[in-house]
């Protein structure tokens, strides 16, 4: 038995003795309550999914347009067609790697610094998509992974077209 003494109050007491019979609970793993350091697994208990994403399919609805998740990352603007871009910089692989949320996912190599990734993303996009670089302006998000991208030169079905062709290439050649 072990005798505290003197200068506790009854409510230190209580948390202290809270606090030994966690750790007692916990046994030698230590880490039981703290989720972020066990093994992740699926909820059936197989393999849990790479973090790859499928392009377009991923939460596609049975029976729907094959370009209709791409229509949600469109809108018409004034000046041009905007599409909403997710970016993951210092990516391994650069590419158009499919739908996250509501906006296209984007990796590039170039880091996140002096906007390196931003001019990589506009020269991807361009490359990607058959398009001028000088025909593609940031809109908005110069300082986050969210933005916009303006399209000059395409209509809102013509990017989505296009979209579609290039997330079909990337994952047929394994770059999704």
């Amino acid at each position: 038995m072990i005798v505290i003494g003197g200068g506790l109050g009854g409510s230190q007491l209580a948390g202290l003795v809270l606090v030994i019979a966690l750790a007692v609970a916990a046994g030698p793993q230590g880490d039981r309550y703290r989720p972020e350091l066990r093994r992740l697994s699926a909820p059936d208990g197989g393999a849990r999914r790479s973090g790859r994403m499928t392009p377009v399919e991923e939460g596609k609805e049975a029976g729907e347009p094959p370009g209709a998740k791409l229509a949600d990352l469109v809108e018409a603007g004034k000046r041009g067609t905007v599409l909403r871009a997710h970016v993951e910089p210092g990516a391994a692989r650069e590419g158009l790697a499919g739908v996250h949320g509501r906006s296209l996912k984007v990796r590039v190599r170039a880091p996140a610094v002096s906007g390196k990734a931003n001019e990589a993303v506009l020269r991807l996009l361009a490359q990607e998509l058959g398009v001028a670089a000088c025909g593609l302006m940031l809109t908005s998000g110069v300082t986050s992974r969210e933005k916009r991208v303006r399209f000059d030169s395409l209509s809102p079905a013509e990017l989505c077209e296009r979209l579609a062709s290039a997330l079909a290439r990337n994952a047929a050649s394994g770059r999704a």
